[in-house]
């Protein structure tokens, strides 16, 4: 692919991520597209075959964008879990940390969808109507980078890998429902603290199960 192509691919993919701020999924056209990276429609179609292709390229900067900041996150919590434990706040152990780490992802992940509400929408809406005929390794693979961020931190907790990454799931999942469901149609703070009031629950219980067994400290 020439620098030119690779330019206007990047153009194209940043008019799609504006045109989704602005309007979500339904708000994606290729003229419009095309108008914003000063292109004609038909080198939308030469570049990605589709719009739709288009999108799923968009969508897989978001994704990148949210694990970029899990894995920066995970550096600041783990600064922050250190001074919690100095200054008497939390114990140095297992389940105090992976509460701490579970809860600061969950933040992150708050903070994101409300500062991204209509990218973010406009991703969920187009993997539940309109990705299963544009699949590829790639685009199927990157959520698993943000769940493998959560698996990780229960290796404390949970010793058989494939449990451990369907607990990360049934986590990650949890967090999102109820985002999603505090969430629609209403960014306020009551909605903010209704949700977080939840998730510091869901993660609680989750946790406390975890060490309710054998391994149990």
């Amino acid at each position: 692919m020439t620098l030119k192509h690779t330019e206007v691919r990047e153009r194209l993919i940043e008019a799609t991520l504006s045109a989704m701020d602005k309007a979500g999924l339904e708000g994606i056209k290729a003229r419009d597209l095309a108008r914003a990276a000063d292109v004609s429609v038909g080198t939308v179609y030469n570049l990605f075959g589709n719009v739709d292709r288009l999108i799923r390229e968009a969508n897989l900067r978001i994704y990148a964008q949210l694990n970029a900041l899990g894995h920066k996150n995970l550096e600041k919590q783990a600064a922050a879990f250190v001074d919690a434990v100095a200054a008497g706040k939390l114990e140095n152990a297992p389940r105090d940390k992976i509460r701490f780490h579970l809860l600061g992802l969950a933040r992150l992940y708050l903070g994101f969808v409300e500062d991204s509400a209509k990218r973010w929408s406009a991703l969920l809406a187009f993997n539940r109507s309109r990705a299963a005929a544009f699949e590829s390794m790639e685009y199927a693979e990157t959520p698993e980078v943000l769940i493998g961020i959560v698996a990780d931190l229960l290796q404390e907790a949970v010793e058989d890998e494939d449990q451990r990454k369907a607990t990360a799931w049934a986590l990650w999942s949890s967090v999102h429902g109820i985002v999603t469901m505090n969430y629609v149609g209403q960014f306020t703070e009551e909605a903010r603290a209704r949700a977080w009031e939840q998730i510091e629950i869901i993660v609680t219980l989750a946790v406390e199960g975890m060490f309710a067994g054998p391994r149990g400290t």
